[in-house]
């Protein structure tokens, strides 16, 4: 099984792909659009969740998201998954329901009309990100058993460069 650390046309694509293939990738030069995971829009209410678990590594301030494949990307890194420290998450919970919430933040502090903003009948941010926290599987355990709909594969370790392959419009970097 490979993954995919993908970069948007936003990102410093070329300086940031050479960068972890010299020095491998990391939360520094990982992409913003691909960046941190989704339940980090409360960066508080997951450290406050974070503080009562045993993965002590299972740090989503320092992790960055990954793809299983490639497909429609130009510019990402490839690596073959092997005992890296990676985590399945159930990405709906944060794509339906905690997007709800933050956009509606955003939306009361631009002064715009939070009307439309369907957050009433949802649970709270709190036990929304407490259900995508508990959603986590180790992906060498989820790769024999996949139960998510849209899953969100997040790293929480460096990855070594020896192991990375960089892809800039689509084409394998080879002098680096």
């Amino acid at each position: 099984m490979f993954l995919y650390h993908v970069y948007s046309h936003n990102d410093s694509t070329t300086t940031k792909i050479y960068d972890a293939l010299i020095n491998g990738l990391n939360i520094e030069n990982a992409s913003i659009w691909g960046g941190n995971p989704k339940a980090n829009l409360y960066p508080n209410i997951v450290n406050n969740i974070q503080s009562r678990t045993s993965d002590e590594w299972l740090e989503l301030n320092n992790s960055f998201t990954l793809e299983a494949s490639s497909i429609p990307f130009k510019n990402y890194l490839m690596f073959p998954f092997k005992d890296q420290k990676i985590y399945v998450f159930d990405y709906m919970i944060a794509e339906d329901y905690l997007d709800e919430y933050y956009e509606k933040e955003v939306a009361k502090r631009l002064g715009e009309s939070t009307e439309g903003f369907k957050t009433e009948n949802l649970p709270s941010k709190e036990t929304l990100v407490k259900m995508y926290w508990d959603s986590a599987i180790a992906l060498k355990d989820y790769v024999d058993h996949p139960i998510y709909a849209k899953p969100e594969y997040v790293c929480c370790q460096k990855i070594n460069s020896k192991h990375l392959k960089g892809y800039i419009d689509g084409k394998l970097i080879t002098n680096y």
